[in-house]
């Protein structure tokens, strides 16, 4: 793995992770994108790999609607959502990860290390800093995040 290789891989664990433990958005949501755009992966490898990076955390998919859902419909505070959508969930992400590595195979062992690493230790700072913030606070931080990951995605794509 060369240094632009892993400095992509950091940085999708950095946005997963602050995405995770903020407002336990898919890890899916930032790193799927950013190996695909950066490093021309594969969609299923991809994917398998951010699956992989968060089973620990929350599922794909499934973690957004959840949240919805315990915010909205049950009243829950965003905090106690978020914890409650990351337990839950991370048993979908387990299986869809293990389910794309049978289906094709491991992915890039390197890349999927460096995610998995990063996507934990930076999941684990914003669960740190979202116990003391308030949910307006985490709100907007994983607004920008969305937005800067976005940014970069389409400005590679213009060039």
């Amino acid at each position: 793995m060369g240094f632009y290789e892993f400095i992509i891989c950091f940085v999708a664990g950095i946005a997963a992770g602050l995405g995770t433990g903020f407002a336990g958005m898919s890890a899916a949501a930032a790193i799927s994108p950013l190996l695909i755009t950066f490093l021309g992966m594969p969609a299923y490898e991809a994917v398998g790999i951010a699956l992989a990076s968060i089973c620990g955390f929350v599922g794909a998919g499934g973690g957004m609607m959840m949240l919805l859902v315990l915010t909205t419909v049950l009243g829950y505070e965003l905090k106690t959502a978020v914890g409650t959508s990351v337990f839950v969930m991370s048993f979908t992400a387990f299986t869809g990860a293990v389910s794309h590595f049978a289906l094709d195979g491991m992915p890039d062992i390197a890349c999927l290390v460096v995610c998995i690493l990063s996507t934990l230790l930076w999941a684990r700072v914003a669960a740190k800093i979202a116990n003391k913030a308030n949910p307006l606070t985490l709100n907007r931080v994983t607004g920008v995040i969305l937005i800067l990951i976005g940014v970069a995605i389409f400005a590679v794509n213009l060039i």
